[in-house]
């Protein structure tokens, strides 16, 4: 199991105090490690928001699936529907499908929170299109609060993945543009030192830590 990132800024703070004069001497940046000690905690934070989009990922899915099988249950509607016209049936049930084609990825798949509109404007359309889907659509009490059900469940998910996004793109940023120079900085920094078995030790510690980087965050 990898370490954190704060077990190895421990190990860095043994060897600060073991080199402090050599540090001091030669005005060594600790910017790395002041930097590094908020990866751990934006980490958690990442992990908690993926696995929160996971979980909600789930429910919007779930939300779908209904919205297609009321969609079918719909179709056999219009089907069953004596006063219907051969076209008014076809018609409808192929309007009925482009709609649900929007939802399963047989399609442009369109965004979960504007399915209700989807379904407003198309039962808009059908009544001068089609009498028939129309009033199947106008006499359904469930698809309406369905569509807001899935929508609200939609803008939860979006706000878990803003909020993952914001905490990688915080670990990046602060991995690859404060960290990694600091790193490459003190390192070019340790051949000006005297005593070389210090530049040594400090230079293998960098260097592992660069390498664990990674590991403990990913």
């Amino acid at each position: 199991m990898a370490k954190k990132v704060s077990d190895l800024l421990r190990e860095w703070d043994g060897l600060t105090k073991k080199h402090r004069e050599h540090l001091v001497k030669h005005k060594f940046s600790n910017k790395f490690a002041v930097v590094s000690k908020d990866l751990d905690g934006l980490f958690d934070e990442y992990k908690t928001y993926t696995k929160m989009m996971s979980d909600q990922s789930k429910v919007v899915e779930s939300l779908k699936s209904q919205v297609v099988a009321l969609a079918g249950a719909l179709g056999k509607k219009l089907k069953a529907r004596l006063i219907a016209t051969k076209k008014e049936k076809e018609e409808g049930l192929d309007t009925l499908d482009d709609f649900c084609r929007c939802i399963t990825h047989e399609s442009d798949e369109v965004d979960p929170k504007l399915l209700g509109k989807e379904w407003a404007e198309m039962w808009k359309e059908s009544k001068g299109k089609n009498k028939a889907l129309h009033a199947i659509i106008l006499d359904d009490s469930k698809m309406i609060p369905l569509l807001k059900k899935l929508a609200d469940e939609a803008k939860k998910f979006d706000g878990f993945a803003a909020k993952q996004g914001i905490a990688n793109t915080l670990l990046n940023r602060k991995t690859e543009m404060d960290i990694r120079p600091d790193i490459a900085k003190n390192i070019k920094s340790l051949s000006s030192w005297q005593d070389k078995k210090a530049a040594e030790e400090v230079s293998a510690f960098l260097k592992n830590f660069e390498k664990n980087l990674n590991a403990a965050i990913f």
